[in-house]
């Protein structure tokens, strides 16, 4: 893989474009030959964020070639769009919202409809206990996420996190994607050397 990215920053404003040819993070099953494949593409993008005082507003756009569905297997060029907004209160505490567009150039089965993401965050004890709580909403699959998020410093290398997650999904996407759950509880501790 490789690229170039050029960012511009000025106060209150970044910018950034980027020219890079990359592989998919995700194999396709190519049911030709039988093999997983990881498919080449170009992407061209750019990216800005603009400060005003505790609002920041960032939007970010994506032009990617030879993208796959893998459910339907069919490949095209697609558009990606996100805008979101995050604003903070004296009290450290955190509010930011986003939404995520794709759009297919050749094959309407790759589009995806927007996706939608609330979120909230607070520091406690000295910023040593966060809380985050974050939502996501999807039209097509209809799904919606909700997960709550504890990370606790318990020194200056071990932080221990916590997390609860609940779904709810229409049946059809349960039975068609066995990858999202109802309910999902994780702990974890996290020793940094």
């Amino acid at each position: 893989e490789y690229g170039v990215r050029i960012k511009h920053s000025k106060a209150g404003l970044d910018t950034s474009f980027m020219l890079a040819q990359l592989y998919s993070n995700m194999p396709v099953f190519n049911p030709d030959t039988f093999e997983y494949e990881s498919q080449k593409f170009q992407l061209l993008g750019a990216s800005a964020s603009k400060a005003h005082g505790r609002l920041l507003v960032n939007t970010d756009f994506a032009y990617k070639t030879n993208q796959v569905n893998t459910l339907s297997l069919f490949q095209s060029d697609t558009v990606e769009l996100a805008v979101g907004i995050e604003y903070t209160l004296k009290d450290n505490q955190n509010f930011n919202a986003g939404i995520w567009q794709v759009a297919s150039l050749d094959k309407k089965e790759n589009d995806r409809p927007a996706v939608m993401a609330l979120g909230w965050r607070q520091s406690y004890l000295h910023d040593d206990l966060a809380m985050s709580l974050l939502g996501n909403i999807s039209q097509s699959p209809e799904y919606q996420n909700v997960t709550l998020l504890g990370s606790y410093k318990l020194t200056d290398n071990v932080t221990l996190d916590g997390a609860v997650s609940v779904a709810n999904a229409n049946q059809q996407v349960l039975t068609g994607d066995e990858s999202i759950a109802k309910e999902a509880y994780t702990i974890s501790l996290k020793w940094d050397i």
